[in-house]
């Protein structure tokens, strides 16, 4: 094995341990001295992997384009190693997502309706190309184990948690759809994947929301029946009184209108009367006070 290929494990090794300053500098050695396009791949991701850390997909583009550079009759290779790890890092942030939403249930006694996202098909199917070979290995056995989650992980609210990966859905697949070219089949394979992972997002997203985590077994009347809300309980029903006073649109911090609602008695008691049917219902767009 040459010095070349032994460098390039050692920074593969120090990625996969998140060691990212260690495996920048041996990457920035290698793509300086030997003006090595894999070198600048690994630099690319280790910047990826660190999305969540504050770097950009913006530094991620520029590593990537100094490969092509070097080697642009690489440059579908190396589109698939952006594909494939960039898919690697949502699922790995899937993952977080999915252990905060199971305690967020847990802790309201409600059962899971299943894992959030089964297995990423492109993962796989992306690295059968050995020519990056040092660098395939991040997609094998363990795949994401050196992507950051600090930035994640810091945050104490799911909702938050949720809205930062989605976010980071767009920015990834806007960054790879400036780069790669969006004919090619393994193109509609991420776009499909990337579908699916954010579809999931969104998912759990409604999952923790009120008005449909609080109870899922509910069922939505119709008719006279919803309008004289037969399907509230009778707690359900004292904590809509609240509604009267404007409780619900101060928490949703519409103080004008709660101002309103508590001098008119909700408008007089339709509008309050109008919005408790919605909460109960699982239609209201505000705060619900059904917990």
């Amino acid at each position: 094995m040459s010095d070349i290929a032994t460098q390039l494990d050692f920074a593969t090794l120090a990625l996969k341990g998140r060691r990212y300053q260690e495996a920048e500098n041996i990457y920035m050695n290698l793509a300086v001295t030997q003006k090595s396009s894999e070198a600048w791949l690994g630099i690319g991701l280790c910047k990826l992997y660190q999305l969540s850390s504050g770097k950009t997909m913006e530094e991620v583009l520029f590593c990537f384009n100094k490969a092509i550079e070097i080697s642009p009759e690489l440059k579908n290779e190396l589109e698939d190693q952006l594909m494939s790890h960039s898919v690697i890092v949502l699922n790995a942030y899937i993952k977080v997502i999915e252990a905060a939403v199971i305690k967020h249930q847990a802790a309201k006694k409600e059962a899971m309706a299943g894992a959030l996202l089964a297995s990423i098909s492109v993962v796989a199917g992306m690295n059968s190309n050995k020519t990056f070979g040092t660098i395939a290995s991040l997609a094998g056995t363990g795949a994401g184990a050196g992507v950051a989650m600090d930035g994640l992980n810091s945050m104490s609210d799911t909702k938050s948690q949720i809205q930062y990966v989605i976010s980071k859905c767009d920015e990834i697949k806007g960054g790879v759809v400036s780069f790669v070219n969006q004919s090619r089949t393994e193109f509609s394979t991420f776009a499909g994947n990337i579908a699916s992972i954010k579809g999931a997002i969104e998912k759990s997203l409604v999952m923790i929301s009120p008005t449909t985590a609080s109870n899922p077994n509910r069922k939505k009347a119709s008719g006279v029946a919803k309008y004289l809300m037969l399907n509230a309980s009778t707690s359900d029903r004292i904590k809509l009184i609240q509604a009267y006073f404007g409780i619900h649109k101060f928490k949703e911090g519409n103080a004008v209108m709660g101002v309103i609602y508590l001098f008119t008695l909700g408008g007089y008691g339709v509008l309050a009367y109008l919005d408790s049917v919605k909460m109960v219902n699982g239609e209201y767009q505000g705060h619900s006070l059904i917990d």
